[in-house]
């Protein structure tokens, strides 16, 4: 082959290569490979006018998996841990509040039972959804699903129960920026018993895994509360670092195709100086 012909390769290999970056691909979210020992960390804050206003500091926790009777089957659980600290301020007023949260997940990542106490409080509160309730992997633009569920909930001797319809909705991508950086997004819509007023919008991306990167609250049709991400690691459980989501993230592609360049690249100055 003649020198030209090489040359007119290596130009091809490079399109063919960088050709998904610039062709306007959809996203698309599989299901994150979730840890022992992930986290991810959040501020919320409010966006109310007037002599109302709160935050929020939230850690989100994998503290592993436990066994779990679920519809008559038992299964291994993912549990999660949330912790949260909240200031809320009403004129001259101000009030702290401290929520200790354990939910329980599925295989399928969805959340069937939550344990919630009040730290201030004392309260304890369990929620149990049948069936589960969360997001239908793999998350892309356009997609939605309705989950219906009976919701029990329990606190102290007291019972209650009510039917609740959760309408999911991919609405669309979108870059997002917050404190722990910059992130490729698919924004989910989640309203229930269509009450499109107080709907909540959760931005997720492949590079941060389960955990979500912003969240959006409405009231009353306009956003009233927003919490972000901060961090996102993972902590030592038993002496071993786990690994976090298994999904790679964009960095980790490039990485992969900027090795692949440099391989062929070499194969072909090879041939030239032969």
């Amino acid at each position: 082959m003649r020198r030209g012909g090489y040359i007119a390769l290596i130009i091809v290999s490079v399109l063919m290569f960088f050709l998904p970056l610039s062709s306007g691909e959809s996203l698309q979210i599989s299901k994150p490979n979730i840890k022992a020992g992930e986290f991810w960390e959040y501020k919320l804050y409010s966006t109310y006018t007037g002599n109302y206003s709160k935050s929020a500091y939230i850690k989100i926790s994998v503290k592993g998996s436990q066994p779990f009777v679920l519809n008559g089957r038992e299964i291994d659980s993912i549990v999660i841990e949330i912790t949260r600290n909240d200031t809320i301020v009403i004129g001259n007023n101000v009030t702290q509040e401290s929520k200790y949260l354990k939910e329980y997940l599925d295989e399928n990542l969805s959340v069937f039972r939550i344990e919630e106490t009040n730290l201030r409080t004392g309260s304890y509160r369990v929620y149990e959804y049948d069936p589960p309730i969360g997001l239908d992997w793999p998350l892309f633009v356009n997609k939605s699903w309705t989950k219906k569920s009976r919701v029990k909930i329990l606190e102290g001797e007291n019972l209650s129960l009510r039917n609740s319809t959760f309408l999911y909705n991919c609405t669309h991508e979108e870059i997002v920026h917050v404190d722990a950086g910059t992130f490729s997004c698919i924004a989910v819509e989640r309203v229930i018993n269509g009450d499109y007023s107080n709907r909540t919008v959760q931005y997720y991306s492949p590079d941060v895994g389960f955990g979500y990167v912003k969240v959006e609250k409405y009231w009353r049709g306009g956003i009233s509360l927003v919490t972000e991400l901060i961090s996102h690691g993972v902590e030592k459980i038993g002496g071993s670092e786990s690994i976090g989501s298994g999904t790679p993230g964009f960095d980790i592609w490039l990485v992969a195709i900027s090795l692949i360049f440099v391989t062929i690249a070499s194969i072909i100055v090879r041939k030239l100086r032969h």
